[in-house]
């Protein structure tokens, strides 16, 4: 299943990592085949991360990286890697807008950094409208659950059932069984009537 990489390129350590967490909590909070593939303060980092993988790509660039490249020179430099990708300038100089259009870097949203909630609301429709125009909305059901800082997404299709030991829950699917902090009530609500809860500690 192709999934929407999203990548981050600031230089300020505080606002990457609020930038990281809008978009991990957005993720979850949607189940969205999506994922934060790198938050970085070095362009070069992104260059080489695009080259890897070979997926759709979103990327939130500060204009001024403070870096041998402005966001708009990483911008100009994705397009050679990933021509359908999505490209999104954060910047704290409304002035710059005019800017990138004159670079041809084909930004799909400007975003100011002067209110947190705006930008917060900018960011996960950036995300919204990047699966729509990728056609990466996930066609198949997903259950997401939270282990330490990451997010597993596992397929309906995969899972044989869940089972509850104490405040944990185990899930198991045809290749593994993962543990993780919840409890069948939960994950119940969270679920459609594919899983039925056949005794009080399965599902």
């Amino acid at each position: 299943l192709l999934m929407l990489k999203i990548y981050i390129c600031e230089d300020n350590k505080r606002q990457r990592e609020n930038f990281s967490e809008i978009i991990n909590n957005y993720i979850s909070l949607k189940c969205l085949n999506a994922e934060l593939e790198l938050s970085t303060g070095e362009p070069d980092e992104v260059i080489d991360r695009i080259k890897e993988v070979n997926s759709v790509g979103l990327y939130f660039l500060d204009l001024d990286l403070k870096s041998n490249m402005t966001g708009l020179d990483l911008g100009k430099a994705i397009r050679k890697f990933d021509k359908r990708g999505f490209i999104v300038m954060i910047t704290s100089h409304s002035e710059m807008a005019f800017i990138t259009f004159s670079y041809k870097v084909e930004a799909m949203d400007f975003i100011i950094k002067d209110n947190y909630q705006i930008v917060k609301n900018r960011i996960e429709d950036c995300i919204s409208e990047a699966l729509k125009r990728s056609d990466l909305t996930s066609k198949s059901k997903q259950f997401n659950l939270r282990l330490g800082k990451s997010i597993i997404m596992l397929e309906y299709d995969e899972i044989v059932y869940f089972e509850t030991m104490g405040r944990k829950i185990r899930v198991y699917t045809y290749d593994r069984m993962i543990e993780f902090y919840s409890n069948l009530k939960e994950i119940q609500e969270k679920l459609d009537d594919t899983f039925i809860r056949c005794h009080k500690s399965y599902l």
